[in-house]
């Protein structure tokens, strides 16, 4: 099965594309000729001729568009012990390759939660600019020697990494810019 479990014979339609050479154009319907298992692309044809294309800019006709999950071992969907988690986010390589750190920076959280509110961090005007700011002082005085927080006594490097973690929440929620 290819990632989008595409096969030859399948009719398509493009929902996504613009580029004037191509042989199929979206809302134009075209049949699957090509499906390598384990890639992101498929082969049409269509009326303009023969094409390869990235997979994910097609529907099957009738508006059902194919799963992109695939289990990273090849084996059926409906095999049992099949986990369809092929590309997905592994938060284990940040939980469990960092948990030390990561405990540091929810220190710095707690830390601060308990001086000013529970996330009251979301609310600080003009956040980004300043945790910024907050990060860079941090990152300098690490840089001059200091390795702890002299009001925390935690790591100015925790500190620093709390800092750009919620500078970067707030530029994801659309508040601000970097």
């Amino acid at each position: 099965m290819n990632k989008h479990n595409f096969k030859v014979g399948d009719r398509v339609r493009m929902v996504d594309g613009a580029v004037r050479r191509w042989v199929v154009r979206p809302g134009e319907e075209a049949t699957v000729v090509g499906a390598e298992p384990g890639s992101e692309y498929i082969t049409v044809v269509g009326t303009r001729g023969r094409q390869q294309y990235y997979a994910w800019r097609f529907e099957l006709v009738g508006g059902v568009k194919p799963s992109a999950e695939a289990d990273p071992s090849g084996v059926d969907p409906h095999t049992p012990g099949a986990k369809l988690d092929a590309g997905k986010v592994e938060f284990g390589l940040i939980m469990n390759g960092m948990p030390r750190a990561l405990r540091q920076v929810a220190r710095v959280a707690t830390y601060g939660a308990n001086k000013y509110t529970r996330d009251g961090w979301l609310s600080v005007p003009d956040g980004p600019r300043r945790y910024t700011d907050a990060l860079h002082r941090h990152l300098n005085a690490e840089a001059c020697g200091a390795l702890h927080d002299p009001d925390t006594q935690l790591e100015h490097a925790a500190h620093a990494a709390w800092n750009a973690l919620a500078r970067l929440e707030l530029l994801l929620r659309g508040q601000g810019t970097a």
